[in-house]
């Protein structure tokens, strides 16, 4: 088995064999407070990682954002407003805000995406919603 290590911030995740588990896991104890200590059910920055055993595949691993999806607003925007209108700067900050969550949610799933989305955020100036409506689409299914 591959030994590995991710840190973000204060939130570390780690998976290895035996001797890993007893070098580099008991080294870390002794040099830092750890808040909190899972296995096989653990949250990692926004992602639940799931050790999972299944008659019918065996073992494996199960990643899923469930808590990020259900936490992502939902802005009411006006049918009758164009593409082209100007919008109020509270509507214009939860728009940006939207998009961000987005944005966030595929830089852990759909790096590529994120990328493209990030530079279509940039389109969405203060005061107009060019092109806010293609670009929700397009954060929602990458087309």
């Amino acid at each position: 088995m591959l030994d590995f290590i991710r840190l973000h911030a204060d939130d570390l995740f780690m998976a290895g064999d035996k001797m890993f588990e007893s070098k580099v896991w008991s080294s870390l104890r002794k040099n830092f407070a750890v808040g909190s200590e899972d296995k096989n059910d653990i949250m990692f920055v926004g992602q639940r990682i799931k050790w999972k055993t299944q008659e019918k595949y065996g073992h494996y691993i199960s990643v899923d954002q469930k808590l990020a999806v259900d936490a992502v607003e939902e802005v009411k925007i006006d049918n009758s407003l164009k593409d082209n209108a100007q919008c109020n700067p509270q509507l214009h900050t939860a728009y940006r805000s939207v998009l961000g969550q987005l944005n966030w949610l595929q830089s852990r799933a759909q790096v590529h995406l994120c990328y493209l989305q990030s530079i279509r955020q940039r389109g969405l100036l203060p005061g107009g919603t060019r092109g806010g409506r293609q670009d929700v689409h397009f954060a929602l299914d990458g087309s």
